[in-house]
């Protein structure tokens, strides 16, 4: 997912925008995404994330600048592009406010604040937000270069951040259903690491 984000809005030439801001930047399709980002010229990659994920984020080393949500006001003004992995409506709503026009292009992508409230939405400044669908771009790169030559650029990404990912996550195993539901628990709840990658064996 986060290599068709990188090549969708490349391709788009980043909606006439300058930088790309993204929330929960501690995400691992948040900070996916990012690496990626972070390697394209004339690009600013800003990671919006809560106080307590602030230093992790920062610490990966591949965002510009991080903000917190409770700071949004201090975000660089300028041209920009919002790709929100958190579904947090009151986010998404201050980042369309804050930038107005200047917000070229705004996706919608995850969910990782599920239990955010979601209050009736009216209308907001800026552009509409669109769903990024990776399947469907994974299908238009297929037209575009052939299976062979999509699954080789994945293949050559995915090298590009293992190292990323080695230095920043820890896995950790637990075996049977029961503690994966625990696990899952825990991460609904916000109170996982992001630095924990949770591998669930039979």
């Amino acid at each position: 997912t986060s290599y068709l984000i990188d090549d969708f809005l490349a391709d788009a030439d980043f909606f006439g925008a300058s930088q790309v801001i993204a929330t929960s930047a501690s995400s691992k399709t948040g900070f996916g995404t990012a690496h990626l980002l972070h390697q394209r010229e004339g690009i600013t990659v800003i990671g919006l994330t809560s106080a307590s994920n602030r230093e992790f984020v920062e610490d990966l080393g591949c965002y510009d600048s991080v903000v917190t949500y409770d700071d949004i006001d201090s975000l660089p003004p300028g041209p920009s592009v919002s790709i929100d992995f958190a579904g947090n409506q009151q986010v998404i709503r201050a980042i369309h406010e804050y930038y107005g026009d200047d917000l070229k292009y705004s996706s919608v992508i995850g969910g990782t604040h599920w239990d955010a409230d979601r209050p009736e939405s009216a209308p907001m400044p800026g552009p509409k937000r669109e769903f990024f669908f990776a399947p469907a771009r994974a299908q238009a790169r297929i037209k575009d270069w052939g299976i062979a030559e999509l699954q080789k650029r994945l293949a050559a990404a995915w090298a590009r951040f293992l190292p990323l990912a080695d230095r920043s996550l820890t896995v950790e195993h637990v075996d049977g259903l029961d503690a994966g539901i625990e696990v899952y628990a825990t991460v609904l709840s916000g109170q996982a690491s992001p630095a924990s990658a949770h591998v669930v064996r039979p």
